[in-house]
């Protein structure tokens, strides 16, 4: 089963829509498809997927598809871009990071690496284009057999236009993602 994992419904819509996905007890599922809405920041990740995988709603031996909107350094607003590798911005507190799985040309816009945060970056001392969020990394702590993320840069590091594009973006390319990534996992 593909496990999509979101932050917040209002990133999910379309995709809940375009899969027909069947609300149940703190989750939406199709017959392919699981999706589970954690809300905002590490501490939610944790306390959703905690409680989910008690459940048994995901196992270790299921794929986890992590997609959200993230704001973009050096990445132009609307691009779909997958994650190849995820650290958290305060490399202090864990210096190594994760891998994902990321199919070599999939992505027209190509792939970069996200830093998890625990606030809304507006600020960014990297060179490199890169995004940011506040979920990722938490995510990829949960026993999974691969796990993926497609992120929409939603905004240039900037709370005010993240807050005013949010319902401008077409999911499109991330659905037809999502179909090509269940190609994958059947």
């Amino acid at each position: 089963m593909l496990i999509v994992v979101c932050a917040m419904e209002e990133e999910a819509r379309e995709i809940i829509k375009y899969f027909n996905l069947q609300k149940k007890a703190g989750y939406f599922e199709s017959e392919k498809i699981r999706l589970i809405i954690t809300g905002i920041g590490r501490e939610k990740v944790k306390e959703v997927l905690s409680k989910a995988q008690a459940e048994g709603i995901f196992t270790k031996d299921d794929d986890i598809l992590n997609f959200g909107f993230a704001g973009g350094h050096k990445i132009k607003t609307g691009m779909v871009i997958a994650i190849r590798d995820v650290f958290l911005k305060d490399p202090y507190e864990n210096p190594a990071g994760f891998g994902l799985d990321c199919p070599t040309g999939f992505y027209p816009s190509g792939t970069v690496d996200c830093y998890t945060s625990d606030t809304f970056v507006e600020r960014c001392e990297y060179r490199s284009p890169c995004v940011f969020d506040m979920e990722l990394f938490e995510i990829c702590i949960f026993p999974h057999r691969k796990i993926y993320s497609i992120k929409l840069v939603s905004d240039n590091l900037s709370e005010a236009e993240f807050d005013s594009k949010i319902g401008e973006y077409s999911l499109d390319l991330v659905l037809s993602r999502i179909e090509k990534i269940l190609e994958r996992t059947d």
